[in-house]
């Protein structure tokens, strides 16, 4: 074997590899053998056939491609070891030529990360506040979860919920079959169903309707988006919304410990100040880590995004999987979204991620950060603590290697992000203190004369 050129690019070391005369023979001597013994040829017993009769049945290029295969990880090995690559990935391989054997062989290298000032951050976090209409709409959103909903025996208007049954078909297709199933009339809230609101209002209970709707092109189903789905409707019931008095009896239903209306709104947005303020925070750090990545240097192997999109679509694939109602809506959630499709929609993402991972990565051992066995313990102790009367059980089980590690590296993260935070506070507050001084030095030279 011999490396007859190599080339450095994309923190890729990209080689030219030449197999000599007698690794190959020997290749191919293994992968005549392991042809006999798998091929099943009239007259002839498993292991015993000779090259000229595998050939025939095989195809002689198919068992140098087998040969090639099995020589080249040998090869790719020895070249990694003679030209000291240290490498950061499963290496591609490409056959270039089959005689004599050249490869072309694509190998990731470590990812270079060049940190940014990270004493010098300028993103804020963003104050919370939650005004008394944001309390409003929450608590009129409680009172319409506890509505009733009576029948009338008047036409549908906006708002209304009905009792429908209703048949579609798209160029003749079956396109929604539903029976008494509820619908509720939202004229003005946006739908990939445009229009049927619309076709609805006015019908009363026993009535029945033939009409069309346009389907937007944005429809999430591709092979009907822009088409016309045509549909038939028949009303079973009309039901009106009746919303509850907003008043100290209905605060009591919602939290029987608060003290009437007035406790329960300030319930609500003690509760919506919680959920602001973790997102907030969240949103906070998730800025902080991409300042440090646009103030920061990074280069990477291809390799690694594709390796992070693959683990983002089978995460999706999961999603699917198990939120799905029945294995043919997954089928069909599949196949409304290609692998092609998914590969486009997360790359950008999936780009981003392993950029502030590398980042984060190298922030963690300059600032040497580390997870003690202290704090690994409290914080199973924590999460087993919810299990109860299993608790120690649940202990022995995060105690998993591959568990455990999940475990301190979420713990590494988050101490990560903390120390982080603390760099981002001094540098806004350094900016803060030095106008003060000067506004203090201004005052008292105006004092002085």
């Amino acid at each position: 074997m011999r490396v007859k050129d190599k080339q450095f690019e994309n923190c890729q070391a990209i080689l030219t590899i030449e197999a000599d005369e007698a690794e190959m023979k020997k290749a191919l001597g293994d992968a005549y053998r392991h042809a006999a013994e798998h091929a099943n040829i009239p007259g002839f017993r498993k292991g015993k056939a000779p090259k000229p009769i595998l050939d025939q049945h095989y195809g002689k290029e198919a068992i140098q491609s087998d040969a090639i295969e099995i020589l080249a990880p040998d090869l790719v090995e020895k070249a990694v070891m003679e030209e000291k690559i240290e490498h950061y990935g499963r290496p591609q391989v490409e056959v270039v030529q089959q005689e004599p054997t050249i490869l072309k062989v694509t190998i990731p290298l470590p990812p270079k990360v060049e940190l940014g000032d990270y004493t010098k951050l300028k993103t804020k976090q963003k104050k919370v506040k939650v005004t008394a209409k944001q309390v409003d709409e929450a608590l009129e959103g409680i009172r319409q979860s506890m509505a009733t909903w009576l029948p009338v025996e008047r036409p549908a208007k906006d708002g209304d919920m009905l009792i429908v049954d209703l048949e579609s078909s798209v160029e003749d297709k079956p396109f929604i079959r539903e029976k008494g199933t509820q619908y509720r009339i939202e004229t003005k809230k946006a739908s990939y169903l445009k229009g049927l609101s619309e076709a609805l209002v006015g019908m009363k209970a026993g009535d029945e309707k033939t009409f069309d709707i346009e389907l937007g092109e944005d429809y999430p189903v591709a092979e009907m988006a822009g088409k016309t789905a045509s549909f038939q409707a028949k009303v079973l019931e009309v039901k009106e919304e009746e919303l509850p008095p907003l008043d100290d009896e209905l605060a009591k239903k919602v939290a029987s410990d608060v003290d009437g209306l007035k406790g329960l709104k300030e319930r609500i947005k003690t509760n919506m100040e919680s959920r602001e303020n973790q997102k907030t925070a969240t949103d906070f750090e998730f800025a902080l880590v991409d300042e440090l990545v646009e103030k920061s240097k990074i280069e990477y192997p291809p390799y690694l995004v594709t390796v992070e999109v693959e683990k983002m679509i089978e995460n999706q694939v999961r999603q699917w999987r198990n939120y799905s109602r029945s294995k043919e809506e997954f089928e069909e959630r599949l196949k409304q979204n290609s692998y092609e499709s998914l590969l486009a929609k997360f790359e950008k993402p999936a780009e981003d991620r392993l950029r502030r991972s590398l980042v984060l990565t190298d922030f963690v051992k300059a600032e040497n950060v580390t997870v003690t066995e202290e704090e690994f313990d409290q914080e199973i102790e924590q999460i087993a603590s919810e299990y109860g009367d299993k608790k120690e059980e649940r202990i022995e089980a995060l105690k998993n290697p591959e568990i455990a590690n999940n475990i301190r590296s979420d713990i590494l993260t988050t101490k990560a992000l903390k120390k982080l935070k603390e760099y981002a506070e001094k540098s806004v507050k350094k900016p803060a203190a030095k106008k003060e001084v000067e506004e203090e030095e201004k005052n008292k030279e105006e004092n002085d004369e």
